[in-house]
């Protein structure tokens, strides 16, 4: 899974579920080398994930014109890890920024710690496209040693959006619980 950060414009399918318990994960994509193939989860789940970062924290940092579709993100183990020193600005489980990108059949479920913009699939988006997403979590404010950092706009889906949203349909199915 970590490897996808090594070739940014490639196409991915998961051939089987990835139990991510006791590493920590780099975010992929930058902003200056952001991911835009796809990963096709092909039904499978991605359990216990954790992600380290700076600025954009997330499975993916940064996404321009990505498809990620047919994934589950399950029980990530603690959330998202930052050092209490780090300057978040945008957190999310799948996604902490994005452009242009197409999500489908996506399930996440499970604890965020976040700060800055937070939202489960992107912490801020524009241009994308969402269908049969399914949200069920809880988000909590990151502590910065006796600070609890600031959380702004934050969202169960969507953090922030700067730009239109589309759907192939005129009922998306958006659920968010939590």
């Amino acid at each position: 899974l970590q490897r996808i950060d090594e070739f940014p414009d490639a196409h991915f399918v998961l051939i089987d579920d990835v139990d991510a318990s006791g590493a920590e994960f780099d975010p992929i994509g930058t902003a200056e080398r952001p991911f835009t193939g796809s990963l096709d989860g092909n039904g499978h789940t991605i359990t216990s994930l954790t992600v380290r970062g700076s600025s954009r924290v997330g499975l993916f940092a940064v996404t321009d014109g990505s498809i990620i579709s047919n994934v589950s993100l399950v029980d990530p183990a603690a959330g998202i890890a930052t050092p209490a020193s780090t300057s978040v600005s945008k957190t999310a489980l799948l996604a902490a920024e994005g452009s242009n990108d197409a999500v489908r059949n996506v399930r996440i479920s499970g604890e965020m710690t976040a700060a800055g913009e937070a939202g489960f699939v992107f912490a801020e988006g524009t241009g994308f496209e969402l269908e049969n997403i399914s949200v069920d979590g809880t988000l909590r404010a990151a502590n910065a040693g006796s600070d609890v950092q600031a959380l702004s706009n934050v969202g169960g889906v969507l953090g922030s959006t700067g730009g239109p949203y589309r759907s192939p349909s005129a009922a998306p199915n958006l659920t968010a619980r939590g």
